[in-house]
């Protein structure tokens, strides 16, 4: 698609729609590397959470599982 082909969308001087698919489109490069990066930004906030979590709930199984023992430890030393 080139950018001659694309028809100015009257008042927004970001936007120019495709003739062939009547879609409108950001020609604002600026804009649209502005907003991959935030996009970018959020997939690893996101990612970091997600791990985050997983360690916290392996933590509260290590933990668990360590009270476990320890609770059979003193019953078997008790008898």
């Amino acid at each position: 698609m080139h950018s001659t082909s694309l028809i100015p969308v009257e008042g927004h001087n970001n936007f120019a729609r495709d003739p062939k698919t009547g879609a409108i489109i950001n020609v604002n490069e600026t804009e649209f590397e502005k907003y991959i990066a935030t996009r970018n930004k959020l997939q690893t906030d996101r990612d970091k959470l997600n791990s985050t979590r997983e360690e916290v709930q392996k933590l509260k199984e290590d933990v668990s599982e360590i009270k476990n023992l320890l609770l059979k430890l003193v019953s078997d030393t008790n008898y």
